[in-house]
């Protein structure tokens, strides 16, 4: 089982941005480095999804699952 590293895409771009600032010579040079390494995309809050759902979202659609089945299987009972 693979351990988790919590943070390690930003402590990655941390630790590259170091590298520049201590490296370059004038701040011209070090803007210039740091603007080819791209911009931070974070990968969301985590436990599989994106953080882009809103917070009861999933929950809505988990309750409407279950009172379809709850439906079908009534009318399933009354036949």
């Amino acid at each position: 089982m693979q351990r988790s590293a919590p943070f390690a895409r930003a402590m990655a771009m941390a630790a590259a941005i170091a590298g520049i600032m201590s490296s370059a010579a004038s701040a011209s040079v070090q803007q210039a480095q740091i603007a080819e390494l791209g911009p931070y995309v974070s990968r969301g809050k985590g436990q599989g999804h994106s953080n882009r759902r809103a917070p009861g979202a999933h929950k809505a659609a988990h309750r409407a699952a279950m009172k379809l089945r709850r439906v079908k299987k009534h009318k399933a009972r009354r036949k």
